[in-house]
């Protein structure tokens, strides 16, 4: 048993004997799509787009043909898929790696040296940046779908990953933004959340209490 991934914060903060239960990770054709566009947003980042389109399963190509990226941040400008592993005990942080899929506890043996502890939640950002210069960080994920979601300054999956990120690169502030791209749309990104230093205290003191609650829930 261990504390949850930062995909699944929000239901754990709402109920913390959930963290205790059985989980399944299932797969379906929204998750299928959604793996689609973070994979060829990845690429893009690292190749020419059109080498990045070529590994794109045939049946989403169109989909990932109409994102205008020329309406998103600079990809060059950001790490795509970056994991973090966070002690909430420690409030420390270390990167993972980058597209490790869900090979976490492969890449803590790794880069840690050991598998991946009760008291760490482990988070992947679709793009996440640093200016070590101003010790500002800024985390951005994209949404496929339509299900309703909490706006970046409370959606707890982002503010795990920018305090994440702050804390891995020794920066005072952030900022986090939602990206969604969805079908016969163009790409939408509502305004960054920002996060001062007081802000990230305070999110690590709640990821504290989560721990505690979980340790309770499984007595």
């Amino acid at each position: 048993m261990s504390l949850p991934s930062a995909s699944s914060l929000k239901r754990a903060m709402s109920c913390a004997a959930s963290m205790v239960l059985p989980r399944v990770q299932s797969e379906n054709e929204a998750a299928a799509k959604g793996n689609a566009v973070h994979e060829y947003l990845y690429n893009c980042s690292k190749m020419d787009p059109a080498e990045a389109m070529s590994r794109v399963p045939a049946e989403y190509q169109e989909l990932c043909a109409a994102i205008e990226l020329d309406s998103l941040p600079p990809l060059s400008n950001f790490k795509g898929e970056v994991t973090f592993a966070y002690d909430v005990e420690t409030d420390t942080c270390t990167v993972l790696g980058e597209n490790l899929g869900r090979a976490y506890d492969k890449a803590a043996v790794a880069v840690l040296g050991r598998p991946l502890k009760e008291s760490e939640i482990v988070g992947t950002a679709d793009l996440a940046g640093h200016d070590p210069d101003a010790k500002t960080v800024a985390v951005l994920d994209y949404k496929t779908g339509r299900s309703r979601l909490d706006p970046a300054e409370k959606n707890w999956q982002l503010k795990f990953l920018v305090l994440a990120a702050a804390r891995a690169w020794n920066a005072q502030s952030g900022t986090a933004q939602l990206g969604f791209i969805r079908e016969g749309e163009a790409p939408f990104l509502p305004k960054p959340a920002e996060f001062t230093a007081l802000d990230l205290d305070l999110i690590a003191a709640d990821l504290k209490g989560l721990h505690a609650r979980y340790q309770a829930a499984r007595k």
